[in-house]
């Protein structure tokens, strides 16, 4: 203790270690003059600098979902995404999420929240464009904890669905839709690089002579760059692809080879457009009395096609450049006389099947008969 009477007043004054070894002097004048007094300050005063109090965090000012969500797309979809999914994401934000989510707080958001909007654009909805819609709130929500803006994001599980069914032509109706589209040379060859290369559409419009090799041992074509209303942008997942022409492919290219850069382009030069494409298939389709199929489908029909000719889905996914094997799993069982073809292969004698060696003395005992 360090208590005196000074000047008239009880005082006290003492030097106080600290737990970092750190030496603090302190010392004041307590309210009521009386030594008693003065020992009580003293020993308060020790305790506050032995104990001070945890430091307290102001609530941190949390952005409404409006505008935390143009941050987003200005900052990481801008950076991060092709110009068809920002084109994507803004219809949703502006169709489905800000009318609703605008003008609330990012902390409000919750699981009762999104599972309100689930069901609110539920109804006439496929469950694959409710997940779409979903999804962009929580990866705006999840976006937002990453950056510290929110503590956490909540847990939202995706609505399961059923892959989606999809139409491809059969061998024969393919033969016809190219017998009808002769006249066209240009329409022909986008036919046959869309149901022999499996190109999609933008993919077609960007494709350039310079990534076509037609005197090569095999010749071959890399998918370098997609089209997207004007904008020239990188294949669906982010990666060149190369794929082998077929003879019919290969005689359909030269066929229409010309001097301008862009395989796929007009009378004057200029590349084709997404409108132009979108009525020559049909055309070709109603010329050769099928039912009018998307471009898309003709996609469908190369990996269909291979698949009903046995090729695997490793090469399947390479060629079409699928993503996830998932994808090209979809085109495995297609053909009915596909699977009547694999089911008659027990039926084979023993060392006909495919990769099926001759049996080893004693294994047949083993495997081919009751002990």
């Amino acid at each position: 203790m360090a208590v005196r009477r000074e000047h008239g007043r009880w005082r006290y004054r003492v030097t106080v270690t600290l737990p970092d070894v750190e030496k603090m002097r302190i010392g004041g004048t307590p309210n009521i003059d009386t030594k008693d007094a003065a020992r009580i300050a003293e020993r308060d005063h020790i305790l506050r600098v032995l104990n001070p109090p945890a430091p307290t965090h102001e609530r941190k000012e949390v952005p409404t979902f409006g505008e935390f969500a143009e941050e987003y797309m200005e900052g990481y979809v801008k950076a991060s995404n092709k110009p068809s999914e920002q084109a994507t994401k803004r219809g949703i934000l502006a169709k489905h999420l800000s009318p609703r989510f605008g003008d609330m707080r990012l902390d409000e958001i919750g699981v009762r929240e999104v599972d309100a909007l689930r069901a609110a654009v539920m109804e006439g909805r496929n469950p694959r464009t409710v997940n779409h819609i979903t999804g962009l709130l929580v990866r705006v929500l999840r976006y937002a904890a990453e950056a510290g803006v929110i503590d956490r994001a909540p847990r939202i599980r995706p609505i399961k669905v059923m892959p989606s069914p999809f139409d491809f032509l059969a061998f024969e109706e393919f033969d016809r839709l190219c017998q009808a589209a002769e006249d066209e040379p240009m329409v022909l060859a986008a036919i046959v690089a869309a149901g022999h290369a499996g190109l999609r559409r933008g993919e077609l419009i960007a494709l350039r002579w310079e990534d076509i090799d037609l005197k090569a041992t095999t010749p071959q074509l890399t998918v370098r760059w997609s089209s997207w209303k004007g904008h020239l942008t990188s294949p669906k997942g982010g990666r060149a692809r190369k794929v082998p022409l077929s003879d019919r492919l290969t005689r359909a290219l030269k066929r229409c080879r010309h001097l301008n850069p862009t395989v796929f382009c007009r009378e004057d030069g200029s590349p084709w457009t997404w409108e132009a494409m979108r009525w020559s298939l049909p055309r070709a389709c109603k010329r050769a009395g099928l039912r009018v199929i998307g471009w898309h489908a003709l996609r469908h029909t190369f990996c269909s096609h291979l698949a009903m000719r046995g090729a695997t889905p490793k090469a399947i996914q390479e060629l079409a450049g699928h993503a996830d094997l998932t994808t090209t799993m979809r085109y495995m069982h297609l053909s009915p006389g596909a699977l009547v073809t694999s089911i008659s292969l027990l039926d084979l004698p023993a060392g006909r099947g495919r990769g099926e060696g001759v049996a080893k003395e004693g294994e047949a005992g083993k495997w081919g008969r009751e002990e």
